[in-house]
C-alpha cells in the first residue's frame, strides 16, 4: 500500500495545486476512474475552501492518500478544521423539479455519493474528516 500526505491552506487559491496533486495520485489509474475521482476532489475541495471557514480568512486542508494496489483500491481522507458539517446529511435534490424552481445546493454532494463506492463522515478531535474510497479494478 502506498501513502501520501499533503496540507495546504484553505483557499480557493489553493484549489488548481491541490488538484494538481490529486492528478498525479491517479497516475496510471484507468482513464474512467481517475475522471470520476477527479469529478469527486474537485467538488470536495471547493465545497471545504468555501465554507468550511466562514469566520476565519483561512485554514488548513489536509489530504491523505491510500492506494492499496493488491485490492485496487484508493482511499482518499479530507481533513479540516472548519465548522462542523456532515455533507452527507445533506438532502439530494429532487431532480423531478424544473431547474428553475430547485433549491441551491446538493447536487454536488449526490454526485459525489454516486460516483464512489463509499463515503463517511466523522468530526473527530474538532476535524471535519470526510472519506471517499473507489475501486478501480474491474
Amino acid at each position: 500500500m502506498s501513502t501520501a500526505r499533503n496540507v495546504y491552506r484553505a483557499d480557493l487559491a489553493s484549489v488548481p495545486e491541490m488538484m494538481r496533486a490529486v492528478e498525479d495520485s491517479l497516475t496510471g489509474k484507468p482513464e474512467k476512474f481517475a475522471y470520476s475521482m477527479k469529478l469527486i476532489c474537485e467538488e470536495i475541495l471547493v465545497n471545504i475552501v468555501s465554507y468550511a471557514y466562514p469566520e476565519m480568512e483561512t485554514g488548513e486542508l489536509t489530504i491523505n492518500w491510500y492506494d492499496d494496489t493488491e485490492n485496487q483500491r484508493l482511499t482518499i481522507v479530507f481533513e479540516d478544521s472548519g465548522a462542523p458539517f456532515n455533507p452527507l446529511l445533506k438532502e439530494s435534490p429532487d431532480l423531478s423539479v424544473p431547474m428553475a424552481e430547485r433549491k441551491i445546493g446538493g447536487l454536488g454532494i449526490m454526485m459525489v455519493r454516486e460516483l464512489s463506492d463509499a463515503v463517511r463522515y466523522a468530526y473527530e478531535n474538532g476535524k471535519n474528516i470526510l472519506t471517499v474510497e473507489k475501486n478501480y479494478g474491474d
